[in-house]
């Protein structure tokens, strides 16, 4: 069962490589293919903080990317991550409204406010865990 998980987890360090020699070799492009397939792989598996990570380096190569960002802030505030989400969250309001799409912002952006004001406050009531 140890040799599985080994060769799952040195499947995943070949992928994550790949993209990075993408990125050295100028091929950012083929970078986030490779981080899209291992984000979705994360999230198949219930791993959000991997796919986070993973989503992060999506955004640092591709900023404009409204669905990735949108994901991210679901994924923060599943793990009640309030100020990345909120972060995450007026990052998309400011792209959505650049691009037209602003009935979208003005909920990311009332999104935003309401996480910035809630941070360090305790929920009122539980929420399902992604996380096993």
């Amino acid at each position: 069962m140890q040799k599985v998980a080994d060769v799952h987890a040195e499947q995943e360090r070949q992928m994550l490589r790949l993209a990075e020699e993408s990125i050295r070799r100028g091929h950012p492009e083929q970078a986030v293919i490779v981080y899209r397939k291992a984000a979705a792989k994360y999230h198949a598996e219930g791993r959000p903080l991997k796919e986070a990570a993973v989503l992060q380096r999506i955004v640092d190569l591709e900023p404009r990317d409204a669905q990735v960002l949108g994901r991210l802030v679901e994924i923060y505030e599943a793990l009640d991550r309030r100020i990345d989400a909120a972060k995450t969250a007026g990052k998309l309001a400011d792209l959505l409204n650049a691009t037209g799409r602003v009935a979208e912002a003005q909920l990311y952006s009332a999104k935003a406010d309401v996480l910035r004001a809630h941070h360090g406050r305790p929920r009122t009531q539980s929420r399902p865990s992604i996380i096993d």
